[in-house]
């Protein structure tokens, strides 16, 4: 009965890293997209 609930959970784990890893990604991509609009932008702001 142990062996299921393991695989069970080693399946949840690595489907949470995954998300987990796809989400870091996405919001690094999007930090660097918002730096470079900052960056062209600071100019305008001072």
């Amino acid at each position: 009965m142990k062996l299921p609930v393991l695989s069970n959970i080693h399946l949840f784990n690595r489907s949470i890293i995954i998300i987990f890893l796809s989400y870091i990604r996405e919001y690094f991509v999007l930090l660097f997209h918002y730096n470079k609009k900052r960056k062209r932008k600071t100019s305008n702001f001072l």
